[in-house]
């Protein structure tokens, strides 16, 4: 939520600093923010992500899995490695 958007990413996803009304879309559907009360029984999560992605920070990842490790809810594993968005 700090980090502004970049010009490109301005382009496609609006400016959520400048007009409330896209701040709110782009919230309405963020992982982290919509994360509900109680996920529930969930099973183990294996949670990859890669340093090199620019579309997917590794540090999303590791919030969110922060947020479920911090509920107690599940057992998460996070493995970060190199590569980019589009690696195998």
């Amino acid at each position: 939520p700090a980090l502004p958007l970049t010009v490109h990413e301005r382009d496609e996803w609006g400016d959520p600093a400048a007009d409330p009304h896209e701040d709110e879309y782009l919230r309405s559907w963020a992982p982290l923010v919509n994360m509900p009360a109680q996920i529930g029984q969930c099973p183990h999560i294996f949670l990859t992500a890669r340093l090199g992605d620019e579309r997917v920070p590794p540090l999303d990842a590791i919030a969110w899995a922060r947020e479920v490790r911090r509920r107690g809810e599940a057992t998460v594993l996070v493995q970060v490695e190199g590569g980019g968005h589009f690696d195998s």
